[in-house]
Order: structure tokens, then sequence, then C-alpha cells
């Protein structure tokens, strides 16, 4: 069926899902996964996951442990002072860190915080 047919089908179904009566949420019609490889077979593939998929299957707690950052150095203690073991929160801290040092003049440091 190919990708750009399935995602047409997937469309067409929200669409026709979507007249419902005034004031109800529309609920599309979501196929599976294995029905989606099926449709798909000898086709080029993509994936296009949200968040909130891959809870399941990860986690920042077991990414920071594999991570293995050194104790006592400065990334594993950002990830302390912010009592995150999100890495996200981490480097846009960063970032932010590194537009305060440019404002303080500080261009240097902000070279280090920004790589």
């Amino acid at each position: 069926m190919g990708l750009i047919n399935l995602l047409a089908r997937i469309k067409a179904k929200r669409v026709k899902a979507s007249k419902t009566k005034e004031g109800e949420l529309p609920m599309p019609d979501v196929i599976n996964f294995q029905d989606a490889i099926d449709e798909t077979d000898g086709e080029d593939r993509a994936l296009l996951i949200g968040n909130g998929f891959s809870v399941e299957y990860f986690s920042y707690s077991n990414l920071l442990a594999e991570a293995k950052l050194e104790e006592g150095g400065p990334i594993k203690a950002l990830f302390d002072a912010l009592e995150t073991v999100d890495f996200e929160a981490v480097v846009r801290s960063m970032e932010d860190a590194a537009i305060v040092e440019r404002a303080y003049g500080n261009e240097e440091h902000a070279d280090q915080l920004a790589r």
C-alpha cells in the first residue's frame, strides 16, 4: 500500500470520525502497529513517535546511570544541583547560563557552556 497511501487512509478515517454530534470530541480510527507494518511491506518506512510513547521503554534515570558521568564532575554536579535526571532540563539550564555569561561579557565561559 505504501506509506503515503497509508497516511492518506488514516487521515480520511480521522475526517470521517470527526463528523460527530456537536460538542463531542472526534475519535480517530487508529490502526495497530502490526497492521501498519503489514500494509507497508516492501516500502520504505518512517515512524513518527510522539511524546509519551517512549515512557514504557525509556527513562531518564536509566539514561543517566548509563551515561556514567564522573562523580564530582561539573555535569553530574549540575544534575544534582537541579535535583533532576532530565537531560533536557540540564541542557536548557546550560543554554540559559551561556546567555547570562554573554550578558556579563564572559564569552569564553559562555562558549564552554554552549559546547
